[in-house]
């Protein structure tokens, strides 16, 4: 278990396009060390792995294999961050087959769970990100300018952010709006995060 512990770690480290061989090896590891392992957490830990990189790599239909083969074990553990990200898997199989709505109410029930558990930014953070796409695929990507005004107040500063709020407010035709939000994004950090890559 500490092996998949360490591989599981080193998965989430690596994630950037430009690693996409060794996230494959250390993928295909860390499902064969999952299956030598009796324990319900680690496996669903592994799992969330596992459906990051079939998604990553287009392979929506392992994604779903993976993330049904998990319904039992969810049960079983009722954890509530295990339960939130199924919903928030649930909530992109949901926009892949086109019902939005279903999408959106799952995207909030995630969001619900990390609010009742006090997490305020880390909810808003992940609503956002899950929120984005969903908006974007129905056509409603500039009803959100505002909520983005309010994520970036929140959480001032990261590139996604303000991205995402230019990209929005330019579709309402609020020029200004996406003018200022792309002057506050700090090129040189950026400069610096691809390098690191």
């Amino acid at each position: 278990s500490d092996l998949l512990h360490v591989m599981m770690s080193c998965y989430w480290a690596l994630t950037s396009p430009t690693a996409s061989a060794v996230l494959d090896d250390l993928v295909g590891r860390i499902a064969a060390e999952a299956h030598l392992v009796d324990n319900d957490e680690l496996l669903l830990r592994s799992s969330k792995c596992l459906i990051a990189h079939a998604l990553a790599r287009g392979d929506v239909e392992r994604a779903r294999r993976v993330h049904d083969g998990q319904t039992q074990r969810l049960r079983r553990v009722r954890h509530p961050e295990f339960v939130r990200l199924s919903l928030a898997v649930e909530a992109s199989f949901a926009l892949l087959d086109g019902d939005v709505p279903a999408a959106e109410e799952r995207a909030r029930d995630a969001r619900r769970i990390l609010r009742e558990r006090g997490q305020v930014i880390p909810a808003m953070v992940a609503y956002t990100v899950q929120l984005l796409p969903i908006r974007w695929f129905s056509g409603r990507l500039s009803d959100h300018v505002d909520y983005l005004v309010d994520t970036v107040s929140a959480d001032p500063g990261r590139p996604l952010w303000l991205g995402s709020l230019a990209w929005a407010a330019a579709e309402q035709q609020r020029l200004d709006v996406a003018a200022d939000a792309l002057t506050q994004i700090d090129v040189d950090s950026l400069k610096a995060d691809e390098k690191s890559m």
